[in-house]
């Protein structure tokens, strides 16, 4: 017989939306009862985002690597790069940070129960949340857990590993993108990602943009060709270095679509690049002033309307057109400023980063792409 527990907020999931939307809830309102419910996180993670130069940040101590530039490589275009003057490339240590809001969140009596859901009864009265030994009665419930990711949505899936050279490897600032590499997915995109630790240090990552999930094996490969060709070094696989995932670039199926939700299953990642800290905490924010203010959460997209939509138009061209994706991403790199680029990405900046974006994209691919979710719009 499981015990029972009354608590104001349950929150299910013990990741980075779990763990940011509990802190700023408790933030918001001291007196507020929050329950955290799930397994604890220990998987190796590395965020990277920009923020502005002038931004104060809670999450400053864990920022282990920012620069004002970075870069991009493909076999016919050429290396380009940019240097923004405002905007700041950031590198967050989401394991060290995750144990950080895990203490915080101890310090200020939030109950941590790291235990699985195993039934929910939602009812307007009142919500009851199930593990093996207890029963969370409470007024609010909010999922952060991870979505399913249906067959037909574009999947951002990725597998790195932090390599450690005999020699400086001379890289000052973040390869973005490099899409001279072997290809792991037919139907979609490929292109290695690579961070300069130190001197002689590198976090690096092959990546696919495809509705078809390869085998963790393809970017093993993808990652070893591309060290021996650069640096001539023979990449030895280290799980405690090595960190994957798979991030959704569109519609997922929640694991409880009957209450509000916060994080991948809320849309928290931008659909056209799976960044999704900066969404995470939007979302989380908006979502602690709505029960700060005695009101139900609701699941919101922490994007604007006109990112939503670009995000659309980009996503049908990555399914229809998976070619044109590279000639994007370079004429961005080529013919955006550094801090037009983060603005874009970033959902800052108001709406000339997206038209100057829109200026440069290829026509014919992208406006071809909008007229037809016009098109079905106007039908549906």
């Amino acid at each position: 017989m499981p015990t029972s527990k009354r608590t104001d907020v349950a929150i299910i999931g013990a990741g980075v939306a779990g763990l940011t939307l509990a802190n700023k809830i408790i933030k918001s309102d001291p007196a507020m009862t929050v329950s955290l419910i799930g397994p604890e996180d220990h998987r190796n993670q590395r965020l990277s985002f920009w923020i502005d130069n002038n931004a104060a940040v809670s999450y400053e101590s864990f920022l282990t690597h920012q620069w004002q530039s970075w870069s991009f490589n493909h076999r016919r275009a050429g290396h380009s790069s940019h240097h923004a003057h405002h905007q700041r490339y950031v590198s967050l240590d989401a394991k060290l940070y995750k144990q950080h809001l895990r203490k915080k969140l101890l310090d200020c009596g939030c109950h941590l129960a790291p235990a699985v859901v195993t039934r929910m009864d939602i009812n307007p009265a009142n919500h009851v949340v199930y593990t093996s030994d207890q029963a969370f009665n409470a007024t609010t419930v909010i999922d952060t857990r991870a979505p399913l990711i249906p067959q037909a949505t574009v999947k951002q899936q990725f597998w790195g590993s932090v390599v450690d050279l005999p020699r400086p490897h001379g890289l000052t600032a973040p390869m973005l993108m490099d899409f001279d590499v072997t290809p792991i997915a037919t139907d979609g995109v490929t292109f290695i990602y690579a961070l300069p630790l130190t001197s002689s240090q590198l976090l690096v990552e092959a990546t696919t943009f495809s509705t078809r999930l390869q085998a963790e094996s393809d970017y093993h490969h993808c990652v070893s060709v591309w060290l021996r060709q650069h640096f001539d070094f023979l990449l030895t696989i280290e799980p405690d270095k090595s960190e994957s995932g798979v991030l959704p670039m569109g519609p997922v199926i929640p694991l409880e679509p009957g209450i509000p939700r916060c994080g991948l299953a809320g849309g928290a990642a931008r659909s056209s690049t799976g960044y999704a800290f900066q969404g995470i905490e939007r979302q989380a924010a908006f979502m602690a002033s709505q029960i700060s203010a005695g009101q139900q959460p609701e699941t919101r997209s922490p994007f604007s309307r006109r990112t939503d939509w670009m995000d659309k138009v980009f996503l049908k061209v990555t399914k229809d057109r998976p070619d044109q994706l590279e000639t994007l991403f370079m004429a961005m790199a080529q013919r955006l400023s550094g801090d037009d680029f983060a603005h874009f990405l970033s959902d800052t900046g108001g709406w000339m980063p997206g038209l100057r974006a829109i200026m440069v994209a290829p026509k014919l691919a992208f406006m071809s792409a909008a007229f037809r979710l016009a098109w079905a719009r106007s039908w549906n």
